[in-house]
């Protein structure tokens, strides 16, 4: 089974603030969130529901399979998003495509609680989802 590393935030602000690096091109993230796909998410961040994701993979790598950076992540990126991004590491592996594909340490509960204010880091943020 393939092993995913786990990459802190700072990681992909670091991308996302950098202007010479676009969402879709230079990397993309990959929200797996289901039912709780609200209160916002991480700027340009597709959402790949965990339930349908297996479904949705063929289309996704053929869309994305050029980009380099593939983070994953779901609410806490324990279950679902680690899981979704070994499912695609195989995937990956098994059609030799070179692509780096990761874990979003903490998922978006830590990711809004740290950027919850900043625009280029969260969208359609709703602060009562989160009271």
């Amino acid at each position: 089974m393939s092993t995913v590393p786990q990459v802190d935030s700072d990681v992909l602000v670091k991308l996302m603030q950098d202007k010479t690096k676009k969402a879709g091109q230079d990397y993309v993230v990959v929200d797996v969130r289901d039912h709780d796909y609200r209160g916002g998410n991480i700027v340009n961040a597709i959402n790949l529901p965990s339930k349908t994701f297996r479904h949705g993979l063929p289309e996704f790598a053929k869309k994305y399979g050029h980009v380099p950076l593939v983070f994953f992540h779901c609410m806490q990126s324990q279950t679902r998003g680690p899981k979704a991004a070994r499912i695609y590491q195989e995937y990956v592996d098994d059609h030799n495509m070179s692509q780096k594909v990761m874990v979003l340490r903490g998922g978006f509960q830590s990711w809004v609680a740290q950027f919850m204010k900043c625009s280029d880091l969260v969208t359609n943020y709703d602060p009562s989802v989160w009271e």
